[in-house]
């Protein structure tokens, strides 16, 4: 699955009275800059970042924007918050077929699709598929298709 590294700040906010200090998280993504956010803890933190990740790579792919990879960076403020499965398969569909340099036509053809249903595979429009589905998507780009419970 997609992960993106982010980096993570600890700090505390006064609380009501202004005399209370109470811990805050605060996360940024290194490859996303515009996806940010905060949690009272770790935990929090991390599922207000799935969200936040989630929602703002939707928002590009449908902006026909270009998504960056994850980088691999490391450190002591960085953890890596997972892609949701439904905004990474289009995902990783459209960045496998663009290093095969094909076009989105082309897949479609291979794998007997109308264009249009492949177009909309890649921007994550109604696309809930089968594992039949996923397999003749995985043979269609030379990769073997793995399913994995963690």
């Amino acid at each position: 699955m997609i992960k993106y590294p982010a980096r993570v700040k600890k700090d505390f906010v006064k609380g009501t009275d202004d005399i209370e200090k109470r811990q805050c998280f605060y996360l940024e993504f290194v490859d996303i800059p515009d996806a940010f956010t905060q949690g009272e803890t770790l935990e929090e933190l991390t599922e207000m970042g799935e969200d936040v990740l989630s929602a703002t790579v939707s928002y590009m792919i449908e902006q026909n924007k270009e998504i960056p990879l994850p980088s691999t960076i490391s450190g002591e403020d960085i953890i890596y918050i997972e892609l949701d499965p439904r905004i990474a398969l289009p995902l990783e569909l459209k960045n496998v077929r663009k290093s095969r340099n094909e076009s989105q036509g082309e897949v479609a053809q291979r794998i007997r699709v109308p264009y249009q249903t492949y177009q909309r595979w890649e921007r994550a429009e109604n696309f809930n598929p089968t594992l039949g589905t996923l397999k003749k998507l995985a043979k269609a780009f030379g990769k073997k298709l793995i399913v994995e419970l963690k």
